[in-house]
Order: C-alpha cells, then sequence, then structure tokens
C-alpha cells in the first residue's frame, strides 16, 4: 500500500440488495462492522469472537461465533487459518490503492498526468503484502503464514473475474442451497435461468465463485421466494409460461 486508506465507494443499492431479507439486524450490524474493520487496516482480521464481542457492546463470543458462522454460510465472509476477509472488501481496497498511487505519481509530476504514468507498475493488492505491515491496530497481529495461506487460496479458488457466461451452469450446492428454502429441483432449474438471464444483461465481471455466491444469495433473495410462490399458486394460465423475471416484477410491484 502507498498510504493508509481514508474513505472507499459504497454503494447503498448494492448492500441493501446484498443484505436485505437475508440478514437478522444483528447479523447486518456485525457484518458491516466487520467490513469497516478490514477497510480501516487494508487487510483481513483476527477471527477472534472475544475480540468482537468487545467492539459489538460487549456481545458474548458464542453469539459472536454463531453469527459468524451463519455470514461464512451465507457468503458474505470468508474465514481461514484465524482470519476473516471480505471479496468485495479486498476488491474495493485494491482499486483504491491503485487510485492513491496514481494520484501520487500525478504529484510527483506537478499534477500534469503523463505518458509516462502507463508504465508504472500496477500498484500491489491487499493480499500480495505482509499483513503486518497494513496500519494495524496494535491490538490485532497476524503472522506472515496466514497472508501467504490467504494468498494461495485467493488465487487458486477465485480466478479470474469474467462476465457470465451463456453456459454458466449453477454448481451443487446450490441445490443444498435452495432445498434448504423450501425449493425443488425444478424451481431451482427456472430461478437459475433468471438468475443468468439478468446478469448476462448486466454484463458485470465476478469471479467463478463469486458467481457461485451470488447465486446462493438469488435463492435466498425475498425476492426469489414470492417470485417461486407466485408461480406456485398457479397450475395453468398465464403463470405457468411468464419466466422469472415477468413474475418478479409483478412480485416486486406488490411489495412496494
Amino acid at each position: 500500500m502507498t498510504a493508509k486508506i481514508r474513505h472507499i465507494d459504497f454503494y447503498p443499492d448494492e448492500y441493501i440488495a446484498g443484505v436485505s431479507g437475508q440478514l437478522t439486524p444483528e447479523q447486518s450490524g456485525v457484518y458491516w462492522m466487520i467490513c469497516s474493520l478490514i477497510y480501516s487496516k487494508s487487510a483481513p482480521i483476527d477471527d477472534d469472537p472475544k475480540w468482537l464481542g468487545n467492539i459489538m457492546a460487549g456481545a458474548h463470543p458464542r453469539t459472536i461465533r454463531k453469527i459468524l458462522e451463519e455470514l461464512e454460510s451465507r457468503g458474505k465472509i470468508q474465514r481461514k487459518d484465524g482470519v476473516i476477509w471480505v471479496e468485495r472488501c479486498a476488491n474495493e481496497i485494491d482499486k483504491t490503492d491503485e487510485r492513491i498511487a496514481k494520484a501520487h505519481a500525478n504529484g510527483k509530476l506537478g499534477g500534469r498526468p503523463s505518458n509516462k504514468n502507463k508504465g508504472l507498475a500496477k500498484p500491489e493488492g491487499l493480499f500480495n503484502e505482509k499483513l503486518t505491515t497494513n496500519h494495524q491496530p496494535p491490538t490485532i497481529v497476524i503472522k506472515d503464514t496466514k497472508e501467504v495461506s490467504l494468498l494461495e487460496t485467493r488465487k487458486s479458488n477465485n480466478g479470474k473475474k469474467q462476465r457470465m457466461e451463456d453456459d454458466w451452469k449453477f454448481n451443487g450446492r446450490s441445490h443444498e442451497v435452495g432445498a434448504s428454502e423450501g425449493y425443488t429441483a425444478q424451481e431451482i432449474e427456472w430461478a437459475s435461468i433468471g438468475f443468468k438471464d439478468y446478469w448476462i444483461g448486466e454484463g458485470k465481471l465476478k469471479t467463478k465463485t463469486g458467481w457461485d455466491r451470488s447465486f446462493y444469495n438469488w435463492l435466498r433473495s425475498s425476492i426469489t421466494r414470492k417470485t417461486i410462490l407466485e408461480k406456485r399458486k398457479s397450475t395453468s394460465g398465464n403463470n405457468g409460461t411468464r419466466g422469472f423475471g415477468e413474475i418478479a416484477n409483478q412480485a416486486i410491484s406488490e411489495m412496494e
């Protein structure tokens, strides 16, 4: 990192869509605090329920531990080797890091952008440097071995970001997530068609595991739940042939 990050981009609509109908007030509070702590130190944080409990107005470690398990199962956080990190936070920190580096380089040139900037090496991101040098609060200590493990995990599991492919198929865990929400295999398949149509149209970039986690959240969302219930209501007539998007739009309008 070139400097401590003082602010990051925040997308309220995306945050609301990512937690509404999925997280309880307690889970939302812990999730937001985890993201804030990661942004503050520009690095993963210790997976320490007691420490987090003290930050969250003295909540019992057992309560925090249960919330962390739920957040992990829903794909909101990742936990490995004693630390917690969030993929979205890592991406935002990397982008902010790059902006800081470019501004610093332009400042040295008197504020005048130059073609020479094109030759500047891209700043190293969150997981490409030792976590113990990332302006950590003195109460947090993360060993270098954890950093190496996180780097390897991120490279091997997440891969390169790409747009939603036309032949995208949901993975096996999606059946477990869908079944836990009370959906049949046919309903999960139907929901996946709506998911794919929407994100192909959006053209957003995600990693392979990112798309998988997004579909888990899609299945857990209140909109998907209401859309599938609306489809179940009609075994004949228009609802029997209407697509996910059309029924979802009707469901959303009824929720407003």
